[in-house]
């Protein structure tokens, strides 16, 4: 074959790369439009700085893994304008760019794989918070009939990614994803009597765990979510132990000594955990030189809006500091 790379060459994943460069920087060269704005520091602080503060500016305008590109637009008259110059520019270098198409009559014919997450301002902040003021989040028509839907919600590597910025949608498809996983395997692993606990512990913990927690480096985890978490939690410790949760209150058996008798720690210590390697991985890189590090100091010159401040990243990682006794200041 003349086209792609050979399936099992070493060299495909590393010229995929080069080849994927080599158009975002023909991209970044021809292209001028406006960015998303950040300010960071290369210390870390990552909750209760000054929205005036200074700081090192700059931009991103695009995120690249493999073949997956994101890439942040300021208004609705730049996503009009430039994703048609988008999909030219991928189709230049022999790329496609999965759009949507529609009949002669105007009615969808193939949905578009690729989409536009709206990402909108707190709800208060609105006149009119159910057409948040009028926004116009129609499809983003191209030529030939062809168009990209904008959506609410967005799977992005693995992961979920809301319109308001929270991470309740990515907590749900989690859980509902380990569920399926747990269930396929209830009968011949967890709730089979021939299968010791030391056995069930790792197969929760290299399977049921890894799909749960997927991507749970990144959440910003207010205690709704974490309560969700440790329900589902507690579910598979009941099942492993083949008790109901009638049995647990009759006899008063608690969740603590279910994972005592299993060797499994609570939802909350494997989460605090992960963000904590995550973080710890980040804060050893170059600031001058990786955007991970930067982003992880960094914030908007814009002030917050009034009303009580949503769960962010900082906070929510300065919990897990906290949850290990570890001085974040």
């Amino acid at each position: 074959a003349i086209i792609g790379v050979k399936q099992g060459d070493l060299l495909g994943p590393i010229l995929f790369t080069f080849f994927m460069a080599a158009v975002m920087e023909t991209w970044r060269a021809t292209s001028s439009y406006e960015l998303p704005t950040f300010r960071s520091r290369p210390d870390f602080q990552m909750t209760g700085r000054r929205s005036t503060a200074r700081g090192d500016e700059f931009t991103i305008g695009d995120s690249e893994y493999a073949d997956d590109t994101g890439m942040p637009f300021c208004s609705r008259r730049d996503l009009d304008e430039q994703t048609p110059r988008v999909s030219a520019h991928f189709g230049r270098w022999g790329m496609e760019v999965h759009e949507g198409t529609l009949d002669p009559s105007g009615n969808v014919e193939k949905e578009s794989k690729s989409e536009v997450l709206f990402c909108s301002a707190p709800l208060h902040t609105y006149t009119n918070a159910s057409t948040f003021d009028g926004a116009d989040l129609s499809h983003v028509m191209l030529p030939r009939s062809r168009f990209i839907r904008i959506v609410s919600e967005f799977p992005y590597l693995g992961d979920m990614m809301a319109r308001d910025g929270s991470d309740g949608c990515a907590v749900d498809s989690r859980i509902a994803a380990a569920g399926k996983a747990f269930g396929a395997l209830r009968k011949c692993v967890f709730s089979s009597t021939s299968v010791n606990f030391a056995a069930k512990r790792a197969v929760f913990e290299s399977i049921i765990l890894s799909i749960l927690l997927y991507g749970c480096e990144g959440w910003s985890l207010t205690e709704r979510h974490r309560q969700q978490l440790r329900v589902f939690h507690t579910q598979c410790l009941r099942a492993m132990c083949r008790v109901t949760r009638k049995h647990t209150w009759d006899h008063h058996i608690s969740t603590q000594e279910l994972g005592q008798r299993l060797g499994i720690e609570t939802i909350d210590t494997y989460i605090t955990r992960r963000q904590l390697r995550w973080g710890g991985h980040v804060r050893r890189m170059d600031y001058d030189r990786r955007l991970p590090r930067r982003m992880l100091s960094s914030w908007i010159a814009h002030p917050r809006p009034r009303g009580a401040p949503k769960m962010t990243y900082g906070r929510s990682f300065c919990k897990a500091l906290k949850q290990f006794h570890i001085d974040h200041e």
